[in-house]
């Protein structure tokens, strides 16, 4: 009995170490994406970088980058849990996988999500240096990150 225990203990450890070592959290798909294997949503590898808010989301509506597996809607801003989700605490200066490009990494990402409390006319977003998730005026400049759904 204390054989089959410890033989299900060994498989349930070796099946969820097997599973991140395999898949990871990010993959890069060769063609200036990357895919995040977790909640499948597909990233623009290379962010743009000083744009206002508007010009922004107007960015990611044109962006022409190979999205074959993107849904009709094609690519637009990040709410800002999606982006939040790419921040990595293990990580400072960037705080964001290496798998995207950060060579030249703007720090301050846009969202496409609206700062609520008492401040009009700002958005929230993500700060790569550090993780910090704060909000900015539209008519300030930033970066964008577009993403897409399958």
């Amino acid at each position: 009995m204390m054989n089959i225990r410890l033989f299900f203990m060994m498989a349930t450890v070796l099946f969820f170490a097997g599973t991140n070592a395999v898949t990871g959290s990010f993959t890069d798909n060769g063609d200036g994406t990357v895919t995040d294997n977790r909640f499948g949503l597909i990233w623009q590898q290379d962010g743009s970088q000083n744009m206002t808010w508007e010009d922004a989301s107007s960015y990611c509506t044109d962006l022409e980058l190979p999205a074959d597996a993107c849904d009709t809607e094609g690519w637009r801003l990040p709410n800002i849990k999606e982006l939040a989700f790419l921040t990595d605490e293990n990580l400072h200066s960037p705080a964001i996988d290496p798998i995207f490009e950060t060579d030249s990494l703007h720090y301050w990402y846009w969202s496409d999500t609206t700062v609520v409390f008492g401040v009009t006319d700002s958005i929230w977003g993500v700060n790569f240096s550090n993780g910090d998730i704060n909000g900015q005026d539209i008519s300030e400049s930033g970066s964008v990150r577009c993403v897409c759904s399958p």
